[in-house]
């Protein structure tokens, strides 16, 4: 018993509250894109999250002379990457720049949990999350003078 409890130290305790926090952060954000249709949800956002974290963690226990900064480096292209491959170019338009941006916003958002900066973590999903929200404003079309509202009432 003994043997247990000293294995849930702090040090495991911080570990798994970093985990939890970026999978939930990761998965609301994926939760918002998945209400609104788009292909990437919960489970693409909060794996996301949870595997930037877990590199943060790997790069903060990695041992001396290490920098932890080149794991975090390495996380911020890979995902660059992923996020190419998510940009469509379809008949004049480009499609999925915005859950690609998501999806690297995200991975800041775990990297910034492993790395213990929760304030970060809870603004940065709150922020990202705002400005997901922003299209579903009343009038949001007419106010940006997007070109789908041009349309619809140049036709009336």
């Amino acid at each position: 018993m003994t043997d247990f409890i000293s294995f849930l130290d702090g040090h495991f305790l911080t570990t798994a509250t970093r985990l939890f926090i970026s999978t939930i952060l990761g998965g609301l954000i994926g939760w918002q894109r998945e209400h609104y249709g788009h292909e990437a949800g919960v489970r693409t956002f909060s794996s996301i999250a949870l595997g930037s974290c877990l590199f943060a963690i790997i790069s903060l226990r990695m041992s001396f002379p290490a920098d932890p900064s080149r794991i975090a480096a390495q996380v911020v292209s890979g995902i660059g990457f992923i996020g190419i491959g998510l940009i469509i170019k379809e008949k004049g338009s480009v499609k999925g720049l915005t859950t690609a941006a998501t999806l690297w916003t995200v991975s800041a958002i775990g990297l910034a949990s492993g790395f213990g900066f929760y304030d970060l973590a809870v603004v940065g999903t709150v922020l990202i999350l705002s400005a997901l929200y922003l299209r579903s404003i009343p009038y949001w079309t007419r106010f940006t003078g997007r070109r789908e509202y041009r349309k619809k009432h140049k036709e009336e």
